[in-house]
């Protein structure tokens, strides 16, 4: 949850379990969507909202696979659908799109399968079998409620570069 202050986006966590029906009604409708769409694609529920009993700013993060060859035709795809994420740059092998249509925040993250970056299985599968890097984790999210949203991002992904290194 996001709230502006003075046009500056702040941060605001909830308890993911207190938002999980929710989250996943919506993201098992974008699946779906998605799947119908792009048949070969593998699509996955990533962010804070797939990891039980951690801290979230309430929104979805649904991350959308495709192959190499398949990547520009999925990109036409879900630019159709979506807005582009202004947040974030396009590149050969990942785009951000997000979505306004339903009542939560919704990003849509579409990459090849074969990039190693970004890498959002991997921290995803970090949080979920070690409770000292969630715990560490959310501790850096409570050290942010009310702030900057920009200086969390920052922070998020010294935290991620500190387990995942980009070279």
């Amino acid at each position: 949850m996001t709230e502006t202050k003075n046009h500056q986006e702040t941060v605001r966590f909830v308890q993911v379990n207190s938002i999980a029906a929710q989250i996943e009604l919506v993201y098992q409708k974008l699946k779906s969507q998605i799947q119908h769409l792009l048949p070969e694609s593998e699509i996955r529920h990533i962010g804070s909202t797939s990891i039980p009993d951690s801290l979230s700013k309430g929104d979805l993060d649904v991350l959308v696979m495709v192959k190499t060859a398949s990547f520009e035709g999925a990109e036409q795809t879900l630019s159709k659908l979506f807005e582009d994420n202004s947040g974030t740059e396009a590149t050969h092998y990942f785009h951000s799109y997000v979505s306004t249509e339903h009542p939560i925040e919704v990003g849509i993250q579409l990459k090849t399968i074969d990039s190693k970056w970004p890498c959002f299985l991997l921290w995803q599968k970090r949080l979920l079998e070690d409770i000292n890097v969630r715990n560490e984790y959310d501790d850096l999210k409570r050290s942010f409620e009310g702030k900057l949203m920009t200086d969390y991002r920052r922070a998020k992904e010294r935290l991620i570069e500190k387990y995942y290194p980009s070279d």
